[in-house]
């Protein structure tokens, strides 16, 4: 008799959103994470479903203690903000982060580049920290890179610097040849999921 499918309860924490070339290409933060998430899954031939919540946390939108109860792993995404900032959501996000810390060991947290800035700062990291990754435990699991990004998002992104001149023309250039490069997105993604499972 075959394995009843698991139902894998994640919520995404919208800590920002993309440029509206990206939105319109590829869905804002928490579609790009549940697409990198259910690629992961597909990959990997687990019997696993998600359910997806997101909640826009600059609205200070967070989850519910019963969402709490349900959820199998958080998942902090990027943000153009600074995770040092002192904002009132920004505040809220370390204060909600250290809660689950805490109060929460059950579930899983994933920082996301400010994700992974948010939960340095939560537990007790400086803006000066080298840091580009994290795993506490079975708990706490943060990269400072974007495995979520395909080519066409990081296409889409040097475009725009280029064009608000925030890029030089050169390194535009060789961002642009580096975006089909081979990476490890997909390979992140499947630990995201082994981790939010194990």
């Amino acid at each position: 008799m075959d394995e009843p499918q698991k139902i894998l309860e994640v919520s995404i924490l919208l800590a920002g959103t993309p440029i509206p070339k990206v939105i319109e290409n590829f869905g804002h933060y928490g579609e790009q994470i549940s697409t990198l998430l259910q690629n992961a899954i597909h990959s990997s031939k687990q019997k696993l479903s998600l359910r997806i919540r997101n909640y826009d946390v600059v609205n200070m939108e967070f989850p519910e203690e019963k969402d709490l109860l349900e959820t199998n792993g958080i998942i902090i995404t990027g943000s153009a903000s600074s995770a040092y900032e002192d904002v009132p959501w920004i505040n809220r996000l370390v204060d909600f982060t250290k809660l689950v810390i805490d109060k929460h060991q059950h579930i899983k947290l994933i920082g996301v580049c400010f994700g992974h800035q948010i939960v340095a700062r939560a537990v007790g990291f400086t803006p000066k920290s080298p840091i580009q990754g994290m795993i506490k435990g079975n708990q706490i699991l943060t990269v400072q890179g974007h495995p979520e990004f395909v080519s066409g998002v990081v296409k889409l992104m040097t475009y725009d610097r280029l064009d608000k001149g925030i890029f030089a023309p050169e390194f535009a250039h060789t961002a642009l040849e580096a975006a089909d490069d081979k990476d490890d997105g997909l390979l992140i993604g499947q630990r995201f999921i082994e981790f939010m499972t194990g």
